[in-house]
């Protein structure tokens, strides 16, 4: 028995990607929480775990993979499964940019399907060519299924999908624009730019055996997945400046949010014909993650910005300020107790920093939030 697996570089790399998702999930669960006199919650945890998931399986696929050749056949062992062709089975073989394609003789049969970028691939190149004739590209889909003539119903459909898609992101960067730039001073814009990621999901709905969801360099079709990240950045210009007492409250939110993305998505996927085009698990992971975050950032807005309760009024005074550096800059006051913070607190203060000075006293305006989470504004002194 012959066994090719993923080269050293490959796993080094992936234990790397991993070993920095765990750093900033562990980072942001136990310093920054912690720090802050907060308790570790549910939520949190599985903020970490979803942070972790994707550069976990990354890691345990190039450990575990293998491309073997045995007496009877070619074993290929991956994280979900294992495939296999007998060599009697096998048709030819097909070569694509990135991946080879070991077709079987049997249409119905699955095809092999594998990354050239494992160990010692030019002598597993020189076993397939000496064994098995190499098939024409252009005649094979990804799947090693024969290509389909030319369709020209289906490039106008496609060609039609893609001048929606690119109106619908002309428009999702100009609303996005006036927010940044207005820093959320305009409620109803901020209204429309909260509305964007379901007018994805309705051109999805519609468009969807010519539209994705996860991008993929070599389809045809446009994507539409992470062009709903950028409203819920946006809406964090609504609430810049905003701190919180317990902002791990929102993480339910978060949960809120990636459980109804994947709820629309899913409705839309088994009604369509998207599903011998659509990557069913990047897809679904790409939407836990947006509308995760777009949970998070949409409650928080909700939150202050239909908040109705009476500002009540504390003053602090700043122990202490500083700068931490890396690959960006964060600027820090300590402040002491007041109101219903009993200990010192941290706070993030951007570009304000220079306006606070060890001694000052500074105003907090704490309101009760439209979802009952508490936030609070600063400044120097209370304007007037």
């Amino acid at each position: 028995m012959k066994n090719y697996q993923k080269p050293l570089g490959t796993k080094l790399t992936a234990g790397a990607i991993f070993a920095v998702y765990l750093s900033i999930g562990a980072y942001y669960d136990w310093t920054v929480i912690s720090h802050q006199g907060k308790d570790i919650n549910i939520f949190s945890v599985v903020i970490l775990l979803i942070i972790i998931a994707m550069p976990a399986l990354i890691l345990v696929n190039a450990l575990r993979w293998r491309l073997s050749l045995t007496d009877s056949g070619i074993i290929v062992r991956s994280l979900i499964k294992n495939r296999e062709l007998r060599y009697n089975e096998i048709k030819g073989y097909v070569l694509k940019e990135k991946t080879i394609l070991i077709v079987p003789e049997d249409d119905a049969a699955q095809v092999i399907t594998v990354s050239n970028s494992f160990e010692n691939v030019n002598e597993f190149m020189a076993w397939l060519k000496a064994k098995y004739e190499e098939i024409d590209s252009a005649a094979v889909k990804e799947d090693g299924s024969p290509a389909d003539a030319p369709d020209a119903e289906l490039e106008d459909k496609i060609a039609l999908a893609k001048n929606v898609v690119y109106t619908a992101h002309a428009v999702c960067i100009l609303i996005v624009t006036l927010v940044f730039s207005w820093r959320g001073e305009y409620p109803i814009v901020s209204a429309l730019c909260a509305l964007i990621p379901f007018i994805y999901f309705i051109i999805y709905h519609y468009h969807s055996d010519v539209v994705t969801i996860a991008p993929d360099r070599d389809s045809p079709y446009p994507s539409v997945g992470f062009a709903m990240f950028i409203p819920s950045v946006a809406l964090m210009a609504s609430t810049f400046k905003v701190h919180y007492l317990d902002s791990g409250q929102f993480y339910q939110y978060a949960a809120y949010g990636a459980a109804l993305f994947i709820m629309i998505y899913l409705r839309s996927y088994f009604k369509s014909n998207a599903k011998g085009k659509e990557q069913l698990f990047s897809s679904c992971f790409l939407l836990i993650v947006t509308g995760g975050l777009y949970g998070y950032t949409f409650s928080s807005w909700i939150n202050r910005q239909y908040d109705k309760s009476e500002e009540q009024v504390y003053y602090a005074r700043v122990m202490d300020k500083y700068t931490r550096h890396g690959r960006s800059t964060y600027h820090y006051i300590v402040i002491s107790p007041w109101g219903p913070q009993k200990h010192m607190g941290e706070i993030s203060v951007g570009d304000d920093y220079d306006n606070y000075e060890i001694g000052d006293r500074a105003f907090i305006g704490l309101h009760q939030g439209a979802l009952g989470i508490s936030w609070y504004m600063m400044s120097r002194e209370k304007d007037e």
